[in-house]
């Protein structure tokens, strides 16, 4: 008998532990690490307790905030095997954009597999200044508009931009888009 947490519950787990070390190691309060992320004290504390699952953009805030990457908020020393569908464990406020870690810590950067619903965009928050993304469409085609310019990604297109400007990502079919995203900083 096995006594296996499925994926959501481990990083929820592995988020509460990290989050809690990072702060302490910073020496941030509560509070410290609310006024510098912008995140309220009461998030952070239930996060630190392993009592959410925070969206993507609470994220963002709170790595950016630590000036960590997203995975170092989220990876865990066990193994972790990630299955086809069941691997999607951050979601957007609204549910339409999902990501699942892939790769993480790989000399300041990490790569997700993500999906995208039919009919819906995704805007995520500003990422520093040095910041890359390098997207690869997998399934269907994408919409992504960067700085004003709007390019079409059909499956195996790859674009790479500036990820400080300003970008949207945006699906007008009736299909979900998949795609791995890389992440880079030089943070």
């Amino acid at each position: 008998m096995t006594n296996q947490l499925n994926e959501n519950d481990q990083m929820v787990l592995s988020l509460a532990g990290n989050l809690k070390r990072l702060r302490k190691a910073n020496k941030l309060s509560l509070e410290g690490l609310a006024d510098q992320t912008g995140v309220s004290k009461l998030t952070i504390n239930k996060i630190e307790q392993g009592k959410t699952n925070p969206t993507i953009g609470v994220l963002w805030k709170i790595a950016n905030g630590l000036g960590v990457t997203l995975m170092e908020l989220l990876e865990s020393e066990e193994v972790v095997l990630l299955r086809g569908d069941e691997n999607f464990t951050i979601f957007s406020d609204d549910n339409q954009w999902a990501l699942a870690p892939l790769v993480t810590n790989l000399n300041k950067s990490e790569t997700f597999r993500a999906r995208l619903a039919p009919t819906s965009m995704y805007t995520p928050e500003s990422h520093p200044n040095g910041s890359k993304e390098v997207i690869t469409v997998l399934e269907g085609e994408l919409t992504l508009i960067v700085g004003g310019t709007t390019y079409l990604l059909k499956k195996s297109d790859t674009i790479r931009f500036a990820a400080n400007l300003p970008h949207v990502y945006q699906n007008n079919s009736d299909q979900p888009v998949e795609l791995h995203l890389t992440m880079t900083s030089d943070y």
